[in-house]
């Protein structure tokens, strides 16, 4: 039996893709490359941009690569080497709590490494339990209005990834 509610636009949605298009919001997380992922560093290696966080039960890779491409990726315990991490997130106990931190630290990576002089970024599911939740995610409005506020625009899919362009025509 599904349960179902209204969305912001009065469509009747199911409680899950309530959830990925009402209640995702970035939440103020601790990040950064030591183990307890709190130093608020990021670190730069093979043109990625990458920094952790750590939950209940995993550690976290948030990454952005130099074309733009945002990942993240868990690893049951800590290693300073984002590539030790995998993209298996059937495991994940709490995904929404994980997307809010992970929003969050995205949104802080933006600013840091100045990532509006990019000219898109992407979002790819490394599997298509996870490209669903990307296809709802662009529709949330919280996560659109974060970007746009970081200077970018939901174009649509290119290549099975969703691309945000940058609103003010700067290049890397």
């Amino acid at each position: 039996m599904s349960m179902f509610l209204q969305d912001s636009n009065g469509n009747l949605v199911s409680f899950s893709e309530f959830c990925l298009s009402e209640s995702i919001r970035p939440k103020p997380t601790q990040y950064g490359t030591d183990e307890n992922a709190s130093n608020g560093n990021i670190e730069r290696k093979f043109g990625i941009y990458y920094t952790f966080i750590k939950t209940e039960d995993a550690y976290w890779s948030v990454s952005i690569r130099l074309d733009g491409e945002v990942a993240f990726s868990r690893r049951d315990d800590y290693s300073p080497d984002p590539m030790d991490y995998s993209d298996d997130r059937r495991s994940t106990r709490s995904a929404l709590q994980v997307f809010n931190h992970v929003f969050y630290v995205l949104l802080e990576m933006f600013d840091k490494i100045k990532v509006n002089t990019m000219t898109v970024i992407t979002f790819e599911g490394a599997n298509p339990a996870l490209g669903k939740v990307y296809d709802r995610l662009v529709k949330n409005k919280w996560f659109l209005a974060s970007m746009e506020e970081k200077g970018f625009e939901y174009s649509g899919i290119t290549n099975g990834k969703h691309v945000f362009k940058t609103k003010y025509g700067k290049g890397f």
